[in-house]
């Protein structure tokens, strides 16, 4: 993904982190500070995952418990995780209907899980502009919770009866489109990053419909 995702409000209700996940947090800004400085200083490929180490106080393999590569360590990328929370979201009002914008919901408020660092969205975009790898790595990190997404989205509705009669084909086309909405979205207005919800991408949702509508 070409540009990047606020992470600044997840859950306006989310109760305060305890001391375990305060420090957990503290952690990967502390890797993640080191790693980006260090890229700033002496140019990425010249940066050493046991430099980032070094500089952080921790040793190779806890940085390897925070970050899966060096270039989530510099771009502040945790581990992909489905919130729980979005989770309970995604299946709350699924008598509602709106299933697409429900999982447009869920691939945002997963993205957004992921930046536990404290990056800025502008110093998100920043980094990815200077250094291709880094872009080239947020484009691998969507992808991979475009699919855990699916995965889970696909099985949970299985699950209700809500896909019923629906091919696996189709349901990966509509996690597919949720995506290309997401991504839309976020083109045409970044701050909408800053609180997902259905109602928010219901503009791009029909835009979307519509153009579906014009190559029938």
């Amino acid at each position: 993904m070409q540009n990047s995702i606020s992470t600044d409000q997840v859950a306006e209700c989310a109760p305060a982190p305890g001391l375990r996940e305060r420090q957990r947090q503290e952690s990967l800004k502390q890797i993640h500070e080191a790693a980006r400085d260090l890229v700033e200083a002496n140019g990425f490929a010249a940066t050493t995952i046991t430099a980032i180490a070094d500089r952080a106080g921790v040793s190779r393999r806890t940085l390897f418990n925070y970050y899966a590569t060096k270039e989530d360590a510099v771009l502040g990328l945790a581990e992909t995780i489905i919130p729980a929370e979005a989770i309970d979201e995604f299946f709350e009002n699924r008598e509602s209907g709106a299933r697409l914008a429900r999982i447009v919901v869920l691939l945002a408020r997963t993205t957004l899980n992921m930046r536990q660092s404290g990056t800025s969205r502008q110093e998100l975009h920043r980094l990815a502009t200077e250094y291709p790898e880094l872009r080239e790595r947020m484009h691998q990190r969507f992808q991979e919770i475009q699919d855990k997404v699916a995965e889970l989205a696909i099985d949970k509705l299985a699950e209700t009866g809500e896909g019923e009669g629906e091919t696996p084909a189709l349901a990966e086309a509509v996690i597919t489109l949720a995506g290309a909405v997401l991504k839309y979205s976020f083109r045409r207005n970044p701050d909408i990053f800053d609180n997902p919800t259905r109602e928010a991408f219901e503009p791009t949702i029909r835009v979307f419909r519509a153009a579906l509508k014009e190559v029938e």
